[in-house]
């Protein structure tokens, strides 16, 4: 997986181009490995889950099968958005997961070796969910490590 390659040493994939689907949240550039992503939502039907966290919305189906509604802005530290937004679906450890972003704003070519490391003062918590940054034509965006934002 993209994480993997990227946490290893971004040295031995110089010239590799992976896509990543890029998302808003909060006003800030995110970015997913778009290997991870199985599908792009409209808002869905959700069905809340009582005593659970804080994160997790609840569940809604997708063609039979059951996937857990995330908003990404409570896992990420943020104040809660409408949860109206769109879902990004991704699968990990063979379950789907719906991260409720506030837009998505297109897929990006990026070439790894442009992905600079995370800054050192960024929060321990952050440099959990984050694989490090590249730079657009006009921002910041940064590259998010999908199995750290399960921890």
């Amino acid at each position: 997986m993209i994480s993997n390659i990227i946490k290893t040493d971004i040295l031995e994939v110089k010239d590799k181009t992976e896509k990543f689907v890029a998302i808003r949240i909060g006003g800030q550039l995110f970015a997913l490995s778009a290997i991870a992503v199985e599908d792009v939502l409209m808002p869905q039907k959700i069905t809340p889950v009582p005593l659970a966290p804080d994160a997790i919305v609840g569940l809604f189906n997708l063609r039979g099968r059951i996937v857990t509604a995330i908003d990404l802005r409570v896992k990420m530290g943020m104040e809660p958005g409408s949860r109206t937004g769109k879902s990004i679906v991704v699968s990990y450890q063979d379950n789907l997961y719906g991260f409720i972003v506030d837009e998505v704003t297109g897929v990006y070519d990026v070439t790894l070796s442009e992905i600079e490391h995370n800054p050192e003062n960024l929060s321990e918590k952050w440099k959990e969910y984050c694989l490090g940054i590249y730079k657009t034509e006009t921002e910041l965006m940064v590259i998010l490590n999908i199995e750290g934002l399960f921890k």
